[in-house]
């Protein structure tokens, strides 16, 4: 050490040495300019050591230093001298002679008349670990971040960029150069429109001024010219109420999206096809009523003035063709109310479900009286539907209740809600049903017993369509022996 070094630096003057000792958490340490001898110490700098406070001025700093760390200490000490305050970190051995790392500033101050080094020592013998673990575990979560499928970012108050992930921008030097850009830097980069950059600011105004999650779709035009739609959140995380950090994430939905445009496509193709087929339907079953009609008005005439001059099997042709034009007819009826069900909106109202039924038992009173049927129902809700629909809907499970009977008909019709929907059972006392009919039933024209019961085959179908209009679904449970229980959901709005 230069005695050049240590006239050329002027000392710094302090009255408040023993303030400082008293006051500090860390060790402090009055040395002899050119022996490093403890002139005097704290209760800190004792403990480091592990000696007596009064014992450590008979020793010298050097005496403690680990030789490899000699040079160091040298070094730092020539550098304090000439004015350069840097750090020393190196190691010491305390008297039992652990070792251990410290850090250590070092300045020249005038004490009792005299140049001396004040030096102030911290243990951070753990310290170099913690820093290495704290390096791996930002180097791990650095690769979770870059290594997982979706965006992500995150952004200053400012909004500007502190991190990047790779899938947000695969170029490692412009994802390197967007940190600290904003995304109008972001857009005249890559010669884009503003207008994207302006739409994000807004979002990110938003997510300040409301401290909620935002989410939106973006659409963009990646540099091969191909459209991509990202699903945007972004996430605020404020402390002391003030915005210190947005993340935000970014979701690749374009097949997603370009998906629901093609099924969106798809289902136009198919509701004008539909139009048309309902427009085909109607003109047939209304031009078919026209000679349906003409031959059972001639099948009436002539058995009118023809009976008597008829033998038996000509009576029998005549009652097949009076028979079949009339069920012929009942189909085309029951064809033309199953292809007109469609759903419109101004025709939906609030009902009682209790009025409904009502308005069906009225409609098939004369059949109830001839068969005795009993119908009882529960409480039942009032919801939003298609007035017309649902009381046929209830007509037409009433009369397949009473159709289907093995003995006096006995009806009970009642009602809960569940997840959003109003599902009403219609349960009665006739034939049943087996396992593998269950589902053949709602299909167009299956009728299971074609002999013994009447009908056209399309009543559960009916009932069918009109459940799904209401976004619901109809069933039957059965164990075909002891009744049956309808069941249909019908959603509330």
């Amino acid at each position: 050490m230069s005695g050049h070094a240590i006239n050329s630096v002027k000392p710094t003057i302090s009255n408040e040495i023993d303030v400082i000792m008293d006051c500090s958490s860390d060790a402090v340490f009055v040395l002899a300019l050119e022996s490093f001898k403890i002139l005097k110490s704290n209760n800190n700098a004792a403990l480091l050591l592990g000696l007596f406070r009064e014992a450590l001025s008979e020793h010298s700093i050097l005496e403690f230093i680990d030789s490899k760390s000699n040079t160091d200490w040298y070094s730092h000490i020539d550098s304090t001298l000439q004015g350069q305050f840097d750090n020393f970190s190196g190691r010491i051995k305390t008297s039992d002679s652990k070792a251990l790392i410290v850090e250590a500033k070092t300045r020249l101050i005038l004490w009792k008349n005299q140049k001396v080094l004040i030096c102030i020592v911290k243990e951070i013998t753990g310290f170099p670990n913690q820093i290495n673990k704290f390096k791996k575990e930002i180097a791990f979560y650095k690769t979770i971040l870059n290594e997982m499928p979706t965006q992500f970012a995150v952004l200053s108050p400012e909004w500007r960029y502190m991190f990047i992930n790779k899938p947000s921008i695969g170029d490692d030097e412009f994802r390197e150069w967007m940190i600290g850009k904003s995304d109008y830097d972001f857009c005249e980069y890559r010669n884009k429109d503003t207008e994207l950059a302006r739409i994000r600011q807004e979002n990110y105004q938003a997510v300040a001024d409301s401290k909620k999650v935002k989410e939106w779709i973006e659409e963009m035009t990646t540099k091969d010219g191909e459209t991509i739609y990202i699903l945007r959140k972004l996430y605020p995380y404020f402390l002391k109420d003030k915005l210190h950090l947005t993340f935000g994430f970014g979701i690749n939905i374009t097949e997603l999206v370009k998906g629901e445009k093609e099924r969106k496509k798809i289902m136009e193709i198919m509701s004008q096809k539909n139009e048309a087929l309902q427009q085909f339907a109607y003109i047939v079953t209304h031009d078919l009523k026209e000679p349906l009609r003409g031959i059972t008005s001639f099948s009436n005439l002539l058995e009118k003035r023809y009976t008597d001059k008829l033998d038996g099997d000509a009576l029998d042709f005549l009652n097949f063709i009076v028979t079949g034009t009339k069920r012929m007819n009942d189909l085309l009826n029951e064809l033309t109310s199953y292809i007109s069900i469609k759903s419109n909106a101004d025709a939906i109202e609030t009902m009682s479900l209790e009025k409904a039924v009502a308005i069906a038992e009225s409609n098939m009173q004369i059949l109830i009286e001839e068969t005795n049927a009993e119908i009882t129902i529960d409480s039942l809700p009032d919801i939003k539907c298609h007035r017309v629909y649902i009381n046929q809907l209830f007509q037409n499970l009433i009369n397949n209740a009473i159709k289907f009977r093995k003995e006096t008909p006995k009806i009970h019709i009642s009602a809960k809600m569940e997840g959003g929907f109003c599902i009403v059972e219609v349960k009665d006392n006739g034939i049943g049903i087996q396992d593998e009919h269950k589902d053949r039933i709602f299909q167009v024209y299956n009728r299971l017993n074609k002999i013994d019961y009447e009908g056209t085959g399309i009543g559960l179908a009916i009932c069918k369509k009109i459940v799904q209009l209401h976004s619901g679904k109809i069933w039957i449970e059965s164990d075909g022996k002891t009744g049956s229980s309808f069941f249909f959901s019908l959603k509330i709005i």
